[in-house]
């Protein structure tokens, strides 16, 4: 009697950079377990590796957009590997640019046009200038300096809460680092409670910690602690009021278009930006719910919340940064009757059917993977025929 296969099993050992390539190599193992005819079970295991290549990445592509879109290209990949592949995104640009020196060049000449250039210094307090600033002056966070930066956590000026952030972060972004840093007893109490006093003062604090606690939530040994401090719950508050805060930049775009056009333009630039720091902010709360609801029992406590509803207000008028990562969610929660229903009654079907005409892959796949659950429901099976959506498939990232 032969050995009978009784369950198969693939798990990513690690990822890299390819030694030569523009591409991503994911090594695997796969596992297979049999059972012997005396009844004794064996795990037999088989090493691997894949790569992706890269072909179109550029030294001004955003990393975490890239590492989103290879996710969703992959079966291999998890939402919470998004910061291990962003690192290597980052390393690969850098590749990039030295081995094009005129890259570089052009490189730094828009760094320096940048912060020179009057409508980037209306915005001199962005994230994007802090890190930029920060690069320039070598600043480099250090563990031995933690203590440091909790401290300017407790400062009155909101400056200085934002550098202290941005400090921690850069060490929290080192998965080495999370041990140690989630050993210090009031770092985790005080960045719970800067984002609950000064959230509504400063988009850039609120990104720093919301990228933080990402970082820990792509490791579920942290999970506890996350949960324990209620960062869950002061995460839905952020983005119930990230939501409230759109509906007033977009009142504010309408408002500017009676103004001379001189002043209209420059006021609705100042908006535009607002929202793009905004995006920033909710496609991090997103990625650090999504890693979280891998705990079936803290998804359920999500959908009372209505996690749901809010999950199709975030695919209109959003980045596709943003729609991406609700659509994501989406998906996962389709699984489960009771979210198809809240789904089906907030219109999802048409709300996200214009996904099949972006021309972002990922944008179009995660979509066919959410009809293809919420095909399951007839009534939005017809509805599905109703709107003509189309059978489409995106193109795949090469594989070598």
């Amino acid at each position: 009697m032969e050995p009978q296969v009784v369950k198969k099993k693939v798990r990513v050992h690690s990822l890299e950079p390819h030694d030569e390539e523009l591409a991503l190599v994911i090594n695997y193992v796969k596992e297979v377990t049999v059972q012997h005819p005396d009844g004794q079970m064996e795990v037999q295991e088989t090493p691997g590796s894949k790569g992706i290549v890269l072909g179109d990445l550029t030294p001004h592509d955003d990393p975490e957009t890239v590492a989103a879109e290879i996710i969703q290209s992959s079966k291999l990949l998890h939402p919470s590997m998004i910061e291990d592949i962003g690192a290597i995104i980052v390393h690969l640009q850098e590749r990039l640019l030295e081995e094009d020196s005129a890259g570089m060049e052009d490189y730094d000449r828009m760094a320096q046009m940048a912060l020179h250039d009057q409508e980037q210094a209306e915005i001199a307090d962005s994230i994007q200038a802090q890190q930029m600033a920060m690069l320039q002056q070598q600043i480099d966070s250090t563990l031995e300096s933690l203590d440091s930066y909790i401290e300017m956590l407790y400062e009155d000026n909101v400056q200085e809460k934002v550098k202290g952030t941005y400090m921690i972060l850069q060490l929290a972004r080192n998965a080495d680092n999370l041990e140690t840093l989630i050993q210090d007893e009031r770092l985790f109490s005080r960045l719970v409670g800067t984002l609950k006093e000064s959230a509504k003062q400063s988009l850039d604090l609120s990104i720093n910690i919301m990228y933080i606690f990402l970082c820990f939530s792509s490791f579920s040994e942290f999970h506890q602690m996350i949960v324990e401090h209620e960062v869950g719950s002061l995460t839905f508050k952020v983005l119930d009021y990230e939501l409230k805060r759109f509906v007033a930049f977009q009142k504010e775009l309408d408002s500017v278009k009676s103004a001379d056009a001189e002043t209209a333009k420059k006021e609705a630039k100042k908006t535009k930006l607002k929202i793009q720091l905004q995006d920033k902010l909710i496609h991090a709360a997103l990625y650090f719910l999504l890693n979280l609801a891998e705990d079936i029992s803290i998804e359920k406590k999500m959908r009372k919340k209505g996690i749901v509803g809010m999950m199709v207000q975030l695919i209109e008028k959003r980045s596709s940064e943003v729609a991406l990562a609700a659509l994501t969610f989406l998906k996962k929660l389709s699984i489960f009757k009771e979210n198809k229903e809240e789904m089906k009654a907030a219109g999802i079907v048409e709300k996200s059917a214009k996904f099949f005409e972006s021309s972002a892959d990922a944008l179009v796949l995660v979509t066919m993977r959410l009809f293809l659950n919420l095909s399951f429901d007839a009534d939005m099976r017809q509805e599905m025929v109703s709107n003509a959506v189309p059978i489409l498939r995106p193109k795949s990232q090469r594989l070598f």
